[in-house]
């Protein structure tokens, strides 16, 4: 089990060249509702936690806003394609845009289950995470059929 981690400025920051980290110091909005930065973060984990929830081998952190550590590079890039939108300075490089679409057809990887995640240190309870594996036999009859008690139907 690993824990999970939380998309913030200060884990994207690194993957942001420095005009980039200047467009985000400088965006609009600062530190409101509509925070460009803010708003894409929770989208991408949103988006995350979805893929992870896609397929029935993946189970989630109990915590809304946590995302497998193995993802958050790729959160990172897939917020820079929102914040492109959302703060008119910034601009991605071609290499960070290749590294976005890695990153968004990883997602898709992890929804078909054919990319693991990573166990969380708390995992979601619900009726959706398996605690058993395999076939259960509940009961036997009292009274097995056989061929002698069918004859005549």
């Amino acid at each position: 089990m690993k824990t999970w981690k939380t998309l913030t400025e200060v884990e994207i920051s690194p993957y942001l060249n420095t005009a980039q980290r200047d467009a985000v110091a400088a965006r609009a909005d600062l530190g409101t509702v509509n925070d460009p930065l803010t708003v894409s973060l929770a989208a991408i984990v949103e988006r995350i936690r979805g893929e992870v929830r896609a397929h029935d081998k993946n189970i989630l952190s109990a915590d809304s806003a946590l995302i497998p550590p193995e993802l958050v590079r790729s959160g990172a890039y897939l917020v820079m394609v929102l914040l492109t939108d959302s703060i008119a300075a910034f601009s991605m490089t071609t290499a960070q845009e290749d590294l976005a679409s890695e990153a968004s057809t990883l997602l898709t990887r992890i929804g078909s289950g054919s990319f693991p995640v990573s166990i969380p240190g708390d995992p979601e309870v619900s009726p959706q995470v398996r605690t058993s594996f395999g076939p259960v036999v509940v009961s036997r009859r009292s009274n097995p059929l056989c061929g002698e008690r069918l004859k005549g139907f």
